[in-house]
């Protein structure tokens, strides 16, 4: 499968998850993918994800923890595609990778 368009989804409370944008970007860049950086906000007061669907797009990349990826998945709605999670967070479970240094 080609990428030619990546949606990036950052967990909003954790600055490591900025910090790595312009890396994904220039890696981006790079290989000729078109980079959708997803608005988020943090969860609400009942814990719930925001409603707005993630854009078209052949793969998400998912900077934070197994709730951010929970989160992006929730987003997906019918258009299921494949995701990378690197994990910012504690635990892992569900996150593929962890940022490199």
């Amino acid at each position: 499968m080609k990428i030619h368009t990546l949606s990036l989804l950052i967990n909003p409370v954790k600055p490591e998850g900025q910090a790595l944008v312009p890396r994904v970007e220039a890696a981006c860049r790079a290989a000729g993918i078109r980079l959708v950086v997803e608005p988020t906000d943090p969860l609400d007061d009942v814990g719930m994800p925001e409603e707005s669907p993630l854009e078209p797009s052949d793969a998400v990349l998912v900077l934070g923890g197994d709730g951010t990826i929970l989160r992006a998945i929730g987003r997906m709605h019918d258009e299921l595609r494949p995701v990378l999670g690197v994990n910012l967070g504690t635990l892992g479970f569900l996150a593929e990778c962890m940022p490199v240094t």
